[in-house]
């Protein structure tokens, strides 16, 4: 999938039936279209004139570039009315200007009749559509609503829930952060806009620290960010970059998106379904795609300076593009560092813990370079390159008897690129082919001073190839079928090498699996403007089906079904079902992390409540099986006509994910449930069935480490009939995974006076989560317990718009919950409630400006109150040294009060 936001009208064979137009929406913070402004622009192209004017008032302006292309704007050096302004930079261009609304203006030619010249018309259900040449045909693809506004890039493009360009797959629940909302934020990582979402669980992925939730990667080493939408395991959300795979990192588990460079990104778009059909057997809880900015022109400077107790951060970007009639270039760097955040910096961190530090000291550079060229009137190329370079250090926290400050340096270089060319076939057919590659390289070095010096170096490779066509089929009542078909080929590549003190090497691995795949989708609107009766104003099919075939583990094909029915203007009810599959990540095909410890541990069931257990870890690879999955979803959107500018969404999600490869839980909570667990540990063992786990876990690199029970320092004399109960924890199919839950979100655009405001809520409720480790065994409910999901998160929000003036303000909540580790006494977790401000000027554009033209200047407060995260249990034995933070690291944050400010200008 390619994701082209310009000129693609250019490089597409000429269409009888549509005008392919190009946006310009820039939403403003300006008074009413009526209030007169100073204007101060010199001679310069038209479309430059066009996006000046629009960024001081409050308007959309609509226009096709090849209206536009060519066409100089006189000087503008008066005071005026949007209106006015309009007249003279059109004044000699043939053109002239049209209001949709009382907001939105659209450019056309200076004719009489408005269907042959218009660049866009809404349509009944209040959405912008392409205009239509006057050949009988209905109406044009519909935008999605992004932040309760039209996503007015109306091009013909590919958008995430489907492989068509230039439709929107309106039986998909696709969230869209633009980049407006993106600024509005105040966050200053890709990682934190991430993890404001409801959907997407595990705070713990920004920490470094590594929660004992559901299917969690993220280590102390490797000090990265992942996403896991749906709370159902890291690495079963399918991250894309511009509609292409991201090489993951954790070991081949996860994609890694805290070195992605916010600055560089134009939107995200998430659909909250699985979506195999379409991208893969990788999209099972969701699809999260970064789309980069495109087609910028001129330069933007970013300097950015936070801090919070304990830490600092600061981040500067540039960014230099340019556009020309067959193409465009942007060129984005950026520069990011913060401190580290050690344990001792919070005082609700029990003193005996040894713990990483909080948040490790990130070092960050990227580039992002995105271009297109037209070669001829139906060819065209196009690339998109990301590299990046993350330095991290962290360390163990306290120093202790036993565990001393470990200092953890991560080298990780990530670099992700993608060349293709466009074929126009005729009608409106086009083919793609394209190849990618990608690239995350790890090294992580653990000790020095009193401490041993270990390494870890991985990497990950990958090369990709595609070829596709879509296009249309027919023409029915209600509009054109279409119709994407294509094929993928991915090759992959892992190895990593675990060295000691000396250079000794203690684990390697190198692996690898080709992926060949092959898929098909069907757009089929069989009611439409054309053919609308009542009850009935749209009717949408969309069915689409991909094969896989893995060279490790076998083939699986996914189908989806799709329906989509309008029955009146304004709601629109959707419904959704597929199947997915997922072969085991290329790390889970080895032994390396198997490890094993005898040590003194609680017990919720023993008489004394501490047992003398061997705890295993690692993978259980002998008995990996495929993971498959079905999905299902049901939703409405309610754009009602009588209220412009409110938007409400709800959608209702069930995913059953069948041998799903997951962690068991803590083995306090296996040892406290023996009829769910009771296969995944062994009391009172043999000598034998000890010294069988304990060989398994010498087939890892840590090996065994016997730790005595009275002064818990390394035994040389262990005795394997001391062990009182083995507890399997390695990573392992587990049986049955069953989710279900509610998404409902809001938001309400309205005008006071010469001010806009807008208010809306994002939530997620949780129904449940329900696991068993075989399909025999008793179900167990992870949701709203500790490291996993709670019940509820909500975020809401308001912002206020007057001039150059903005203010923002989000309000996030997650509901109290159970810390369940303790099976005999568990003890409820408050509620976390916090809040995040930012207020915000922009200066007028215009020479008259000077220095201050294009310049906006930003303060931001996340956490406003500096609320602590909820206490919880703290488990440790007596005496010993404690790794539990005293919180929940994936239900809430350490970082507290951070106060930033941020400069930006445009040249």
């Amino acid at each position: 999938m390619n994701n082209r936001m310009f000129h693609s009208s250019a490089r597409h064979a000429p269409r009888a039936a549509t005008l392919t137009g190009s946006v310009l929406a820039i939403l403003a913070t300006a008074g009413n279209a009526q209030a007169m402004t100073e204007w101060d622009l010199p001679e310069q192209p038209l479309a430059k004139s066009l996006r000046e004017i629009a960024a001081q008032t409050d308007s959309n302006i609509i226009f096709d570039r090849k209206l536009v292309n060519d066409q100089s704007a006189p000087p503008l050096k008066m005071k005026a009315t949007t209106e006015q302004a309009l007249k003279q930079v059109l004044e000699g261009t043939g053109l002239t200007y049209r209001h949709l609304d009382d907001k939105t203006v659209t450019i056309q030619l200076a004719s009489t009749d408005p269907s042959i010249t218009t660049s866009a018309s809404y349509g009944a259900d209040g959405r912008i559509r392409l205009a239509q040449a006057q050949t009988g045909e209905g109406a044009g693809p519909r935008t999605r609503i992004v932040d309760g506004k039209p996503l007015l890039d109306i091009e013909e493009i590919i958008v995430t829930g489907t492989n068509i360009r230039g439709i929107e797959n309106s039986t998909a629940p696709v969230i869209v952060l633009s980049r407006e909302y993106i600024n509005s934020t105040g966050f200053s990582t890709t990682t934190k806009l991430i993890e404001s979402l409801p959907q997407n669980f595990a705070l713990a992925n920004q920490s470094g620290l590594q929660a004992n939730g559901t299917g969690q990667v993220s280590s102390v080493s490797e000090q990265g960010s992942s996403i896991n939408l749906r709370g159902i395991g890291e690495g079963t959300t399918l991250v894309l970059l511009n509609g292409r795979r991201l090489a993951p990192g954790f070991r081949s588990a996860a994609a890694d998106i805290s070195s992605l460079p916010l600055t560089a990104i134009e939107r995200v778009e998430i659909l909250t379904d699985g979506a195999s059909a379409i991208y893969g057997s990788d999209a099972v809880g969701g699809v999260v795609n970064f789309i980069l900015r495109e087609d910028f022109e001129g330069a933007e400077t970013r300097l950015r300076a936070g801090a919070a107790d304990g830490t600092d951060e600061y981040r500067v970007s540039q960014a230099l593009g340019n556009s020309w009639d067959s193409g465009n270039v942007l060129l984005s760097l950026e520069y990011y560092k913060r401190d580290e955040l050690l344990a001792s910096d919070r005082d609700y961190i029990p003193a005996n813990v040894v713990a990483p530090g909080l948040l490790p000291e990130d070092e960050n550079y990227s580039a992002v370079f995105t271009g297109e060229q037209q070669l001829s009137g139906s060819i065209s190329a196009f690339a998109d390159v990301l590299f990046s370079q993350r330095d991290s250090f962290n360390r163990a926290g306290r120093v202790s008897p036993l565990f001393n400050e470990t200092p953890n340096d991560v080298d990780n270089p990530q670099l992700n690129a993608t060349l293709g060319m466009n074929f126009g076939l005729g009608g409106d057919w086009q083919l793609e082919v394209s190849g990618s590659y990608g690239s995350n390289e790890l090294e992580v070095v653990r000790g020095g001073g009193a401490v041993a010096v270990s390494s870890f170096d991985s990497k990950f490779e990958s090369e990709a190839a595609r070829i596709k066509a879509d296009g249309t089929v027919l023409g029915l009542p209600g509009g054109n079928l279409r119709m994407a078909i294509g094929a993928d080929y991915r090759s992959e590549t892992y190895e990593d090498l675990t060295t000691v003190a000396g250079g000794i090497v203690t684990n390697s691995t190198d692996t690898d699996q080709d992926v060949s795949s092959a898929f098909a989708e069907l757009y089929i609107p069989l009611v439409g403007s054309p053919n609308a009766v009542a009850g009935v104003n749209a009717l949408e099919v969309s069915l689409a089906g991909r094969y896989d075939d893995y060279s490790t583990f076998g083939s699986s094909f996914d189908p989806q079904y799709g329906l989509m029915w309008e029955p009146v203007g304004g709601l629109r009810l959707r419904a959704r079902y597929g199947t997915s599959y997922k072969a085991p990540n290329l790390v889970e095909n080895t032994f390396g992390t198997n490890s094993a410890a005898a040590i003194l541990a609680q017990d919720p069931l023993s008489p004394f409540g501490f047992s003398y257990q061997l705890q295993v870890v690692g993978i259980d690879v002998d008995a990996l099986q495929a993971q498959e999955s079905t999905s299902s979803s049901f939703g409405l959107e309610f754009t009602p006509e009588a209220i412009k500018g409110l938007a409400v969404n709800l959608n209702y999600y069930q995913i059953k994910y069948r041998n799903r490869i997951t962690n068991p839980p803590l083995p306090t909570v296996l040892l406290g449930d023996p009829a769910s667990f009771g296969s995944l540990f062994i009391r009172n063992p043999t000598v034998d069935q000890v010294n069988q786990f304990i060989a398994i876990a010498q087939r890892g690199q840590l090996g065994f480490i016997p730790l005595s029970p009275i002064d818990f320092t390394f035994d040389p004399n262990f005795d394997p009939a001391s062990i009182e109960v083995i507890v399997d924890t390695r990573r392992r199919n587990l049986s049955l995974v069953e989710t279900n839950g509610v998404d409902f979100s809001t938001r309400y655009d309205f005008a006071v006076g010469s001010s806009n405001v807008a208010l809306g809520i994002d939530a997620t409720y949780v129904l449940q989560i329900e696991q068993q480790i075989t399909t025999t065994s008793a179900p167990f409910e992870t949701d709203d317990t500790f490291g996993n999901a709670p019940n509820l998160r909500m975020r809401a929000m308001a912002s206020w718009q007057r001039g150059g003036w903005s203010a923002n303000t989000f309000v996030n909540y997650t509901d109290s919950y159970t810390d369940n580790r303790l099976i005999t006494t568990p003890v409820s977790v408050d509620a976390y409630t916090t809040v995040d401000a930012r207020v915000a000027y922009s200066f007028p554009t215009g020479s008259s400006s000077g220095f201050l033209s294009g310049v906006t200047v930003g303060a931001s407060v996340l956490n406003l109150l500096d609320e602590d995260p909820p206490g919880t249990q703290v488990l440790s034995a007596p005496g010993a040294p404690s790794f539990d933070l005293g919180f929940d690291p994936a239900n809430a944050s350490a970082l507290g009060r951070f106060i930033s400010l941020e400069f930006t200008k445009t040249w």
